[in-house]
């Protein structure tokens, strides 16, 4: 049996060219277009003159919080947001700009033992309202946050995770191109 080694390399040539270009298909393209929503808000004083919005957080088990209405940290602070795999799952972190981390040292050096509740809307295209929105996360403050990186593990699978993540990049690129 003779096998002509000039078509054997031809056909493995033409599926290598089918693989490739079938695998330039997946990358990101997707995600470009996607936007989400970050707020960051601080528990409201506790009392009854509490003039704080009641939310509930987490999903599986949910704590019911008093949250200032106003948020004092959105997208439009966001520097950067990436997911980082640790050892029990994954956790969001989120780098803020100067302005964003002015104001998270600020709130987290005179609120320590309060919560910082965190809201997060992803899943969402340019103009296009998100498909997901909810309560991500209340981690407390336990001392002062100076170098402007929040860190959280969010009430979300890590699909949404990224979905939230990805649109966080596009609307801090956004928000940076028109900044500069």
């Amino acid at each position: 049996m003779k096998i002509c080694r000039f078509r054997f390399n031809l056909y493995l040539m033409l599926l290598g060219a089918i693989c490739l270009a079938a695998g330039c298909q997946s990358g990101n393209g997707g995600h470009k277009k996607l936007v989400s929503v970050f707020r960051a808000h601080l528990e409201a004083p506790a009392g009854p003159a509490a003039r704080g919005q009641p939310v509930q957080v987490f999903r599986l088990s949910p704590i019911s919080l008093e949250v200032q209405q106003a948020p004092f940290l959105t997208e439009q602070n966001v520097k950067a947001a990436r997911v980082i795999d640790v050892v029990s799952g994954f956790v969001v972190e989120i780098q803020l700009d100067r302005q964003g981390t002015f104001l998270l040292e600020q709130y987290t050096s005179a609120n320590v033992g309060r919560h910082l509740v965190l809201f997060g809307a992803f899943g969402g295209r340019e103009k296009q309202p998100p498909e997901q929105s909810r309560w991500l996360a209340a981690p407390l403050i336990t001392s002062r946050i100076a170098d402007g990186t929040l860190t959280f593990t969010p009430d979300a699978s890590r699909t949404e995770a990224d979905l939230f993540v990805a649109g966080l990049r596009n609307v801090a690129k956004k928000y940076q191109d028109k900044g500069e």
